[in-house]
């Protein structure tokens, strides 16, 4: 019977629970790893989409791009780089969150508790793992981030309504201190009978940093010194919209290492619904 329950174990038919988990047992001191624990190695990473026009093909629609990735990840790097990439070559609106599920560096400057919150607000809606590297286009359907054809597919989806593109419009004087009021203009909108907290549009400001670059102190991107572009700073919640048509204004006081914001209109049942991107000049 042994021999049997290793065969199939071997053969991978059933699973052999590991004797800890390394989330709720974190190393005290991180081995440097050999084979394929040694991430940085064996992932390279090539921009897979030379030659096409991205932004011909995206058009106008807005898209929101949420990578949550985890410096302890092996799988994470090449992910973080594709986020780069779509930064810098397409119109898509996209942000960094950094988490620390493995709690293998200790020592990450950009990890977030705010985004690790706001995972676990995706998984409980849509009802799915938490797992890293993950990207969410538009706050559904939740892909493995090194999957870059599947995230580009989804990017080009036409078979669900994309949000509504926000035209954020910024006072023309500041605030005291470096504070501006922005507005924006909306049209009506009916969210149905009120029920829970499914009768307005929860409002959040999702600020991003200048490009960042690091050094993973330990596991196994022991050593890898990466560029970081729209890594998130904090995560603000503004005031509810009740769906009335008005001109929703709000304040943000931006940190010295900001270099924009992203607002976001979204439900808790169905998630965004629209999106509107703040960019600033230094």
């Amino acid at each position: 019977m042994k021999f049997i329950c290793l065969s199939l174990a071997l053969a991978g038919l059933i699973f052999v629970p590991p004797s800890h988990s390394l989330a709720a047992n974190p190393p005290s001191a991180w081995e440097s790893p050999d084979g394929l624990a040694a991430g940085r190695f064996y992932f390279g990473y090539t921009w897979p989409f030379e030659g096409r026009d991205l932004n011909a093909e995206i058009g106008d629609t807005p898209v929101l791009l949420e990578l949550f990735s985890d410096p302890g990840c092996m799988y994470c790097p090449p992910a973080d780089q594709f986020l780069n990439d779509l930064i810098k070559k397409t119109n898509v609106i996209a942000l960094s969150c950094h988490i620390n599920s493995l709690m293998i560096v200790r020592d990450d400057p950009l990890t977030l508790t705010q985004c690790r919150d706001r995972q676990v607000f995706y998984s409980a809606m849509l009802r799915e793992p938490r797992i890293t590297p993950q990207i969410f286009v538009n706050g559904r359907n939740p892909i493995k981030g090194y999957l870059h054809k599947k995230v580009l597919k989804e990017i080009l989806r036409k078979d669900v309504p994309p949000p509504q593109k926000l035209d954020i419009v910024a006072a023309p004087n500041k605030l005291k201190g470096h504070a501006r009021q922005y507005s924006i203009q909306l049209s009506a909108m009916t969210f149905g009978a009120i029920k829970d907290f499914n009768d307005r549009g929860y409002v959040t400001l999702i600020e991003y940093k200048k490009p960042v670059t690091t050094t993973i102190s330990t596991g196994p991107n022991e050593g890898l010194t990466s560029e970081y572009l729209h890594v998130v700073s904090r995560i603000l919640p503004l005031a509810d919209w009740m769906g009335e048509e008005v001109a929703y204004k709000f304040e943000w006081q931006p940190e010295k290492d900001s270099a924009g914001a992203v607002i976001v209109f979204e439900r808790k049942d169905t998630g965004l619904f629209a999106l509107g991107e703040i960019k600033l000049t230094h």
